[in-house]
């Protein structure tokens, strides 16, 4: 099942709809069984918390805003807002916040008009650290991950993809540089530039070598310099970049594990939406 649809985008797109339609109702608490689970919903003004009995929570929340650019007497441009905001607050305390402006018409009763795939169509996904701060942003399938520093990591069959580099898939082992085998980290720390040198040296010197062969070795003791440059653009991979890599494979995997784990499923949000949206709806006729 895709993740997409695992987490019930469109059955949040129902309850966006709800909350369009009943902006005056500002408090609205309402439990809802699904399963033999208890699903508390709090609606306070325009966002709706829902907690589950078994610790997954989460919220949904709306603002819809019209800025007007009226610089120009002759011609007064309306720029429409409407946001959109799903966080899923995870057991180690940090959150994963989904969040879009869609392309809507004035007023909030258009948030009855949204799909699934206008939510998606530009949807920002972000992972939030237990102090609120953004640590990075990924994709929904967990292709991909774009820490903070905006480096940006994608999780293909063969490996992990980071620039030039391909990365053993649990970030341990340098593959590929530039689509070529990469030596290992044991045979570039292992180069000495000056130690080689020194080495082809002493055999011009050592030896009645042909004149043709010591110019053959004076030019590999000039091209060492390439290779001195890759063994150490491997060490310091090895040394500056993993750090990052564990990073983002760490957030892929909480990433993951909360759509199975903190999440609230499409199967409960299914039958929350169509009841809440009873209950609001009949609260704000009420009004």
């Amino acid at each position: 099942m895709e993740n997409f649809v695992k987490l019930g985008l469109q059955e949040i797109c129902g309850i966006m709809g709800t909350l369009g339609r009943t902006t005056e109702v500002e408090s609205l608490r309402k439990e809802y069984e699904v399963d033999g689970i208890t699903y508390t919903c709090n609606k306070e003004g325009n966002t709706l918390v829902i907690a589950s009995s078994d610790g997954r929570v989460m919220s949904i929340g709306i603002n819809a805003y019209t800025e007007v650019d009226d610089k120009d007497p002759n011609r007064i441009i309306k720029y429409c807002h409407h946001k959109a905001n799903i966080d899923y607050y995870l057991s180690n305390g940090e959150k994963i916040s989904l969040s879009n402006d869609l392309g809507l018409y004035e007023g909030y009763d258009q948030y009855e008009n949204v799909e699934r795939h206008h939510l998606m169509d530009g949807l920002e996904k972000k992972y939030i650290d237990k102090n609120g701060k953004e640590i990075a942003t990924f994709d929904l399938e967990g292709k991909s991950v774009t820490l903070a520093n905006h480096k940006k990591y994608e999780f293909l069959d063969n490996g992990i993809k980071f620039g030039d580099y391909l990365l053993s898939l649990d970030g341990k082992e340098l593959l590929l540089i530039r689509d070529k085998k990469a030596s290992t980290r044991e045979e570039a720390e292992r180069f000495d530039l000056e130690e080689e040198r020194k080495m082809i040296d002493s055999v011009i010197e050592g030896y009645d070598l042909h004149e043709y062969s010591k110019e053959a070795l004076r030019s590999a003791s000039i091209n060492l310099e390439l290779k001195d440059s890759y063994a150490k653009e491997i060490t310091r991979f090895y040394n500056e970049e993993l750090k990052d890599v564990r990073k983002a494979i760490n957030i892929r995997t909480k990433v993951l594990r909360a759509f199975d784990e903190d999440a609230i499923t499409h199967e409960a949000l299914y039958p929350i939406s169509f009841q809440f949206h009873k209950d609001a709806l009949g609260t704000a006729k009420q009004l």
